[in-house]
Parts: C-alpha cells; sequence; structure tokens
C-alpha cells in the first residue's frame, strides 16, 4: 500500500502512549472505559497500548519494567495504576496484598522507570486512594473522582455497557 507521504504507513510515524496497570486498565477499553477515551482524543496522532493485567499488583509491575521501560522504548507519556490488588487482605489473598511500605517503593520505581521514557511524563492513579484519584492530563476529569468521571471498574460494568 502506498501513502502520500513517502510509502511507508501512517501508524509508523505516530508516537505512543503507555497504559500500564491492573485490571483497572486491562478493563479501561471497555465502552466509556479510560483507556477507551485515550484512544479517541489520541487518535491519528498517537497509538495508545493498553499494558493491563488483570490480578496484577505493584510487585509484578516491577518485574516487568525492563520490557515495557526498556532503553529502545520512548513513549508520549504514561499512565500508570496500581493499588486495587495491592490493598487486598492479606489473609485471603496473600499472593497479591503487598504492604503499605513495599507498594510505595514500587510505585516509585515503577514512576521513576516510566519517565525516563516518557516525553510528557508519567500520570499515576493511586487505586488505593480511588475517592481521591485525580488525572491531572484531563481536565474535565481534574474536577472530579474517578469514580464519578464514568470509568467503568469492574467486568460487570463493562457488560453493561455493551447491553
Amino acid at each position: 500500500m502506498s501513502f502520500a507521504h513517502g510509502g511507508s504507513s501512517a501508524a509508523a510515524f505516530r508516537e505512543e502512549v503507555c497504559c500500564f496497570g491492573d485490571s483497572i486498565t486491562q478493563h479501561g477499553h471497555c465502552a466509556h472505559g479510560w483507556v477507551a477515551g485515550l484512544q479517541e482524543a489520541y487518535r491519528r496522532r498517537a497509538d495508545v497500548l493498553n499494558r493491563g493485567y488483570s490480578g496484577y499488583s505493584s510487585r509484578f509491575g516491577v518485574h516487568m519494567l525492563p520490557r515495557l521501560f526498556g532503553p529502545a522504548r520512548r513513549y508520549l507519556f504514561t499512565t500508570v495504576f496500581f493499588g486495587a490488588n495491592d490493598a487486598a487482605d492479606a489473609a485471603s489473598k496473600p499472593a497479591q496484598h503487598v504492604p503499605l511500605g513495599e507498594y510505595e517503593a514500587n510505585m516509585a520505581a515503577i514512576v521513576h522507570a516510566a519517565r525516563q521514557v516518557s516525553a510528557h511524563g508519567a500520570c499515576c492513579g493511586a487505586a488505593r486512594r480511588a475517592h481521591e484519584c485525580r488525572c491531572a492530563n484531563q481536565p474535565a476529569l481534574a474536577r472530579r473522582p474517578w469514580p464519578r468521571a464514568g470509568v467503568a471498574l469492574r467486568d460487570r460494568d463493562c457488560a453493561a455497557s455493551r447491553g
């Protein structure tokens, strides 16, 4: 296929946005989800990559840093959203639970790595404080907490929005 600007795919010229996190990120592609909203806002300007992993905690996220934020990677910006699984009850879900001090250290490492490969930094949403979480990159949402901004947080929300 030939393109007017030199014969290669237009997608090769787009910058990338990386959305990294747990199932809140993974399910952000559902109808009216926040990752889908980013894709719409950046259509034809940037490819929005969903790197959300259901069940992952910040502990697992730290282990993925070399693959997602290695020296060859470059993103326009990155979102980081971990904490829901980290806050799981230690007795009932010990594999997912992460103590607060470790969570803070993990998030510091993840955000530092994301900033190193992002032209415009990283937006971090702390799911442990979802009622206080705000996204600085979305002015319309910055005045309201996430849960009231129409973000699909659970599988049943996604299924309900599909009809």
